[in-house]
């Protein structure tokens, strides 16, 4: 097996928790999804955030409005 094949291999515990966060993402409304996604990135590129804030924020919104 080469190095690429190794490299890309998906881990399947983020594999699942990504379908499932896409799933409850799917079911929102636009304007639910819009207002999470100026939370998570700010009004301005200048007010945004890198690393994995992004996607703590980014999951915990999307479980707050999924349960609204």
């Amino acid at each position: 097996m080469g190095i690429m094949s190794q490299t890309f291999r998906p881990n399947r515990a983020i594999a699942a928790k990504a379908r499932y966060l896409l799933q409850k993402w799917n079911k929102l409304t636009c304007e639910k999804k819009e207002s999470i996604l100026k939370e998570v990135l700010g009004e301005t590129p200048h007010n945004r955030q890198r690393g994995s804030h992004n996607k703590e924020t980014l999951t915990k919104a999307i479980h707050t409005a999924s349960s609204e």
